[in-house]
């Protein structure tokens, strides 16, 4: 928790227990992404992982993805995004730079389009490139983030000629109709989780069927952390980041048909979104 998010754990227990679960559960599953995107790259002699194990035996900590209810944990949900199979990932390789390696397990060729895009501030957008993909199936290609530019940006902050160049860079796979494949994120200075007023983090809710509702996320800023905080309904995506001016479309389901009513939780912002019908 302290090497993730720069917190002094103890403080933080005891000033906001709340917050110190939240960050906790985010921490691992950062953690297991950072690793296994390691494992994964294509040049990793690594040949897998076992994850120590599915479920929880009982309330509490545990090692399990899935809680003692079978309900997904903050690291399941890392760990699903960084084990798709089609995926792209990041890695800091030093002197060598930001390398992004896009994978597909999928079963045909795909074309893709690889969007680097670094974010300062929150909501500065302070460069853009992108670079078209064709990857074989059960294949993988590593490429300097560099690559998508025609210029030098420090990216993963080796050579500290200044003042960080971002606060955050985001890979996006794109397929063929420019819809997201794959998403992830580098935070070249580390995880900043202090607490803004707003991010302008805002959702709309509309129902599927009895059981399910479908809720569509935007945010005027970077929104870390995402999760949602609806009785009775368990998301099938969450604790992600969500990039300014971006839409994400995330489904909530419910055994029984349920009232519709809570709030969806950015970690670095004080106000949260109202989610209901």
């Amino acid at each position: 928790l302290a090497k993730v998010f720069g917190v002094n754990p103890q403080e933080l227990r005891y000033s906001d227990h709340d917050r110190y679960l939240t960050l906790s559960r985010m921490a691992s599953g950062e953690a297991m992404a950072a690793a296994l995107s390691e494992w994964r790259r294509p040049a990793s002699p690594c040949n897998g992982a076992l994850i120590l194990f599915l479920r929880d035996l009982w309330a509490g900590a545990g090692w399990g993805l899935l809680d003692d209810k079978g309900l997904p944990k903050a690291c399941y949900h890392y760990v699903k995004r960084t084990l798709q199979s089609i995926a792209v990932l990041l890695t800091d390789e030093g002197g060598n730079g930001l390398c992004a390696h896009v994978i597909n397990e999928g079963e045909g060729r795909q074309n893709l389009n690889l969007e680097i895009a670094c974010w300062r501030n929150g909501d500065v957008l302070v460069g853009k490139g992108s670079k078209a993909l064709t990857l074989e199936r059960h294949s993988g290609q590593t490429l300097s983030c560099l690559e998508v530019f025609d210029y030098f940006m420090d990216l993963n902050f080796a050579y500290r000629f200044g003042p960080l160049t971002c606060d955050v860079v985001v890979a996006t796979l794109r397929g063929d109709r420019d819809e997201i494949v794959a998403q992830t994120f580098y935070f070249p200075g580390g995880i900043d989780t202090r607490e803004e007023k707003t991010v302008g983090l805002a959702a709309q809710a509309s129902m599927l069927d009895s059981c399910s509702v479908e809720v569509t996320l935007r945010t005027e800023r970077m929104a870390l952390g995402v999760h949602f905080d609806v009785p009775g309904f368990s998301a099938d995506d969450e604790y992600f980041h969500l990039v300014p001016g971006e839409d994400r479309r995330v489904t909530l389901r419910s055994l029984t048909p349920h009232p519709v009513s809570g709030f969806v939780h950015a970690v670095n912002a004080n106000a949260s979104g109202l989610v209901t019908l």
